[in-house]
């Protein structure tokens, strides 16, 4: 069969168009698996966050993957030191995630547990859940994964077919290409790790039975104690004392010096996953919190500039919103994502401490993982345009964005040596180098949109095998 024979069928600007926004849409909020949200959350800032993490995505996709491999490594080195407790690296996301809280005995959220309290945990008191049950919680499973997976992969064959049939790929299409080569890394670190819980699994927290007085002791006797201890009196018994209740185990002052033990989940009712439409104030609760969290960001960027004079401010404004805004993206990172005492969920890009080794490998994999995403758009280096500047604007864009990770750990390992003059040099890359690729990015997002205006007769035509392929 010849060429011309297998490329018959035609393509319209739509199937172009929706393809790449459903394989986009795949790479940036589906293939996210957010930590857990917080117990007063409603849906509309939970949806908020998602769609935050979705713009990141957008722009450095690259550190999504940097996100999913530091909790990939930190998962595995939990599930290794519990591997006697028969827990796995789904286990270890769990964990990080914010899957395991604290509650009291009215089964009110005191704080998410880390692994340092866990491990403060007796052998009755450690939690006991499957692989399976922590999978249970998730939305999405193996086969909903795979067909995700299989619509990248098809993304992925078709447009290695048109390049074999020497037919022009558009510049949307080679920006998508560079989602879905991300997106397999993405899915393959995630691939246990739950996706979208609401709801954790709860470690109670028992209040210390009251000490007798001498002369109470003295009437309850011996036989009395010990009874009241096992929860077997009667005239003790109450519905919410934590001394009783089906399914409950009894622990008072002597089981556990830490006080607090496993419950299961259907013995806690959390007034968790709160939905706007069951709380009349729970919309205007939730838009308060998102208004106060983007006012704090913004008080922080004014405290900065506050002391300088006038016509200081307006040059140094501009300046602290950028870094404001570079610092949502070094979030993702890692930095400044800690725990904090009391707190009710875990931080969005959350992800535990790795070791000095892993974070070596993950600098190292992580430009290795940057430089391949940049090279794939210079694929398009010779794309039908309809302006030589535009051209231009794309080539630079793609270079820029395939040198500045490397570029970028150079000047960490600049940085890190106590040299005057190298770190002259290594600052400012430091400082313009995230600058210049948020631009650069932005560029090419704009630049793949405003090519649909003119593109060559020949992307709309397709091979016609790829259409066989089971894709959206």
């Amino acid at each position: 069969m010849s060429t011309c024979e297998n490329i018959h069928h035609c393509r319209t600007m739509v199937g172009i168009i929706s393809s790449c926004l459903t394989t986009l849409f795949a790479c940036t909020w589906v293939a996210v698996h957010p930590n857990i949200p917080a117990p007063y959350e409603t849906s509309l800032e939970i949806t908020v966050r998602r769609i935050r993490v979705m713009v990141m995505a957008l722009i450095a996709p690259e550190l999504v993957v940097v996100w999913a491999m530091r909790q990939w490594f930190v998962a595995g080195r939990i599930a290794n030191k519990y591997k006697d407790r028969k827990w796995t690296r789904t286990h270890g996301f769990f964990v990080q995630m914010g899957g395991f809280v604290l509650v009291d005995d009215t089964e009110n959220l005191i704080r998410v547990l880390d692994l340092d309290e866990l491990e403060k945990l007796d052998e009755n008191e450690f939690p006991k859940i499957s692989q399976a049950q922590i999978q249970d919680k998730s939305k999405r499973d193996a086969l909903s994964k795979v067909l995700i997976v299989v619509q990248t992969t098809w993304f992925i064959l078709q447009c290695i077919a048109r390049v074999f049939e020497h037919l022009p790929i558009t510049e949307i299409e080679v920006v998508t290409l560079a989602f879905t080569v991300l997106n397999l890394f993405t899915y393959t670190l995630w691939w246990s790790k739950p996706a979208d819980v609401r709801f954790p699994h709860c470690v109670r927290k028992n209040p210390k039975p009251k000490l007798a007085s001498s002369r109470e002791n003295e009437v309850l006797g011996e036989d009395r104690m010990d009874n009241w201890l096992k929860g077997e009196d009667d005239g003790l018994k109450g519905e919410g004392d934590g001394l009783t209740g089906e399914g409950v185990s009894l622990r008072g002052e002597g089981a556990s010096s830490n006080g607090y033990h496993e419950v299961r989940l259907e013995e806690v009712d959390p007034e968790k996953g709160r939905d706007d439409d069951q709380h009349d104030d729970g919309f205007l609760d939730a838009v308060g919190r998102i208004f106060s969290e983007m006012r704090g960001w913004w008080i922080v960027v004014i405290t900065e500039v506050e002391d300088h004079s006038p016509f200081l401010k307006i040059f140094s404004l501009p300046f602290y919103a950028i870094l404001g805004i570079l610092s949502l993206f070094s979030d993702m990172t890692g930095y400044g994502q800690y725990m904090i005492k009391d707190e009710k969920r875990v931080p969005t890009f959350y992800a535990g401490d790795p070791t000095d080794s892993e974070a070596t490998q993950l600098i190292l994999i992580s430009s290795f993982i940057g430089t391949i995403f940049g090279a794939v758009h210079c694929l398009a280096w010779h794309v039908q345009v309809p302006s030589p500047t535009q051209l231009l604007l794309w080539r630079v864009s793609s270079l820029s964005i395939t040198l500045l990770p490397v570029l970028e750990v150079v000047a960490v390992k600049t940085a890190d040596k106590n040299d005057n003059f190298l770190m002259i040099l290594a600052v400012p890359l430091l400082l313009l180098g995230p600058i210049a690729y948020i631009v650069a990015r932005i560029t090419l997002l704009v630049l793949a949109f405003t090519s649909l205006r003119s593109i060559p007769p020949g992307a709309y035509e397709t091979v016609i095998w790829t259409t066989f392929i089971p894709h959206l």
